[in-house]
């Protein structure tokens, strides 16, 4: 997806409703957006499915649909699986719900673990984004080939 066509919600540093921080510029996001979706499609290739994924793998996907929902491609949240916009109340009802999946270890635990990282990677839980070592290298590559 070409830098102009990505929607990202704010796409610049302010805070959100609820006093939800977004720490992520329009520049970050692409980079991150990038690097995991060029991953997870490799994950596809030769006819595979998400349900024959990996954990590590399903780690990366969770990444994918909570990218997909706070740059605007997928209306859907990625924990709640429901349409809603991107504001600081959905962002805090979505890490909710995935911090208490994870800490269960509920069915899809690990497709979360990857969601909560995204999502606490912008509102700056996190500084740097956590890639599982698998897969470390070909992210940091694909950031500096598009910087």
């Amino acid at each position: 997806m070409p830098a102009g066509e990505i929607q990202a919600v704010p796409g610049e540093v302010r805070i959100l409703d609820n006093g939800v921080p977004w720490i992520r510029t329009q520049r970050e996001l692409l980079e991150e957006w990038t690097a995991v979706d060029e991953i997870s499609a490799t994950f596809l290739a030769g006819g595979r499915h998400w349900s024959d994924l990996d954990g590590v793998e399903l780690y990366v996907a969770g990444m994918w649909a909570s990218a997909r929902w706070t740059l605007g491609i997928d209306p859907d949240a990625p924990v709640t699986s429901k349409p809603r916009a991107v504001t600081g109340a959905a962002i805090r009802k979505e890490l909710s719900w995935a911090e208490m999946c994870v800490a269960s270890r509920l069915d899809g635990w690990e497709c979360t673990t990857g969601t909560l990282n995204w999502l606490l990677w912008i509102t700056g839980g996190r500084e740097d984004m956590l890639w599982p070592d698998r897969f470390a290298a070909q992210a940091t590559a694909r950031r500096r080939t598009i910087t």
